[in-house]
């Protein structure tokens, strides 16, 4: 009987010491243990665990791994290279291009890059080669690489989105299936963002709609394709760095008309400010004003350089040739500095400011 306790005693300390090993650390024992699934539990149940600088080792070649740098700087080596650091209110990498977030594209009303107190405001990417920003739910700004613009949409509601729309050289374009009827109206703008013609990116204002499969816009497109992809926005504020399409706004977009002979200011015209730029060749010159893009377009002509009438070498601007204008007083500069603004009400300008005398 004593031979057979002895023997169990011998038989428990045996197994004690496969699963539990004590050993000191700071005057306190110990102990690890393995379970049957291979989980390795460290210390007592509620201890902490203390690596004291050394490595926590995530895969089975050792370089991917967490190890404190410094005190209260915790870094991730990721294929033996420090690839992330955490500080308190810090988390970063120097490594190039090594910093990368990926998630989904979002929409306006559930931004990917927002904040804690406000999920509906932040960034989010609309389409291809587009990022966007969303206050309180709605599109505010909208950045397209095509065309390298910014469009800011403040308060707009998009209406309709359209892909491999169909264009043919005209202010026309067509949408086969399409349901224009319902989502578009008389002055609503359309933004064109994609398609082959990459000369047509930007807004246009809806003149008319046709019927459910057309849309007749404020100028001619110039391509003949059938892949422009365009949505459809009302209300708000609708700008962009050329704002000539958008009814009744002015645009910081300007304009440099050089001139050395008579001669024609570009059709359409592509600014709302034109900077008149002579020649101080001792005589004057008689530049043709085209038509208006949009009714209530603002144009204001500037003489900006090289007009002075001691030359005499002036600039006469012709209302009458290749335009008209209603009632407008002769527009002739001869200092530099001199200006006019003129409103275009759809089929004829009208003078607002006539000719200033600094």
């Amino acid at each position: 009987m004593k031979a057979r306790k002895q023997y169990l005693v011998a038989l428990l300390l045996s197994v004690t010491m496969l699963f539990c090993v004590g050993w000191a650390s700071g005057g306190a024992w110990k102990q690890f243990w393995t379970r049957a699934n291979g989980i390795i539990t460290f210390g007592f149940p509620g201890d902490d665990l203390d690596l004291d600088g050394g490595k926590l080792i995530l895969d089975a070649d050792s370089d991917t791994y967490w190890k404190e740098y410094s005190d209260d700087v915790v870094y991730l080596y990721i294929a033996g290279a420090d690839r992330f650091q955490f500080e308190a209110l810090k988390f970063q990498s120097d490594t190039s291009y090594g910093f990368r977030i990926r998630t989904s594209a979002g929409d306006a009303s559930n931004p990917v890059y927002t904040y804690a107190s406000e999920a509906n405001t932040g960034d989010y990417s609309p389409a291809a080669d587009q990022l966007a920003a969303t206050a309180g739910g709605v599109e505010a700004e909208r950045i397209i690489e095509a065309n390298s613009v910014i469009y800011t949409l403040t308060g707009s509601t998009e209406q309709d989105s359209v892909t491999d729309a169909t264009t043919n050289g005209t202010t026309t374009v067509t949408k086969t299936g399409d349901n224009f009827l319902t989502t578009a109206a008389a002055n609503d703008i359309v933004l064109f963002w994609s398609g082959t013609t990459t000369a047509d990116y930007g807004l246009y204002e809806i003149r008319t709609v046709t019927d459910d499969d057309n849309l007749v816009l404020d100028r001619a497109l110039t391509g003949s394709v059938s892949d422009m992809d365009f949505y459809i926005f009302r209300g708000g504020q609708i700008q962009s760095a050329n704002m000539t399409a958008l009814p009744g706004r002015l645009s910081a977009d300007t304009m440099t008309y050089a001139f050395t002979a008579d001669g024609d200011i570009t059709t359409p015209l592509t600014g709302t400010v034109i900077l008149l730029d002579g020649d101080n060749d001792g005589t004057g010159e008689d530049i043709d004003l085209q038509d208006g893009t949009t009714i209530g377009q603002m144009v204001i002509l500037v003489a900006a350089a090289d007009i002075d009438a001691a030359g005499p070498d002036n600039c006469t601007i012709d209302t009458s040739t290749d335009t008209t204008c209603t009632n407008c007083p002769a527009i002739v500069f001869d200092t530099v500095g001199e200006s006019a603004t003129l409103v275009w009400t759809g089929s004829t300008w009208v003078v607002v400011v006539p000719r200033q005398d600094l």
